[in-house]
């Protein structure tokens, strides 16, 4: 999928659909500064392409390379809390939640929340 990356850079992948070869969003991972068995991966898409399962097509490869190929112990991502198909995303893909941050964000003149979630290998082999 992407070649080995240093500890704290992002590697980010575009999505893009088969048929047409558009880009429509992507996937990303950073692997921890400090646990190089660990990493943050984010995800976007663009609005259209919402609810039509290309979010988990791309997140699932994403994990599958993290910990298959990678072997990583531990993959965590974070949300909003108003995203709920996010946070029902990553839930699906077997996802923990472990914190609720209240009001730690500042972003576009507020302050949001997020949800914090983490998947262990373990886990993510029992669910696939």
């Amino acid at each position: 999928m992407v070649s080995p990356t240093s500890q704290g850079e992002w590697v980010q992948v575009a999505v893009e659909l088969k048929s047409t070869r558009e880009m429509i969003g992507d996937v990303a991972f950073c692997t921890m500064l400090y646990d190089q068995q660990q990493a943050l991966v984010g995800y976007s898409l663009a609005r259209p392409h919402w609810h039509q399962g290309y979010a988990f097509e791309a997140v699932s490869t994403m994990l599958e390379y993290l910990f298959e190929e990678r072997g990583l112990h531990r993959v965590i991502a974070e949300c909003d809390v108003e995203n709920v198909a996010s946070w029902k995303l990553l839930e699906q893909l077997g996802f923990r939640r472990e914190a609720h941050l209240v009001e730690n964000v500042y972003f576009k003149g507020k302050y949001g929340s997020e949800y914090h979630y983490a998947l262990l290998a373990r886990e993510w082999e029992k669910s696939f």
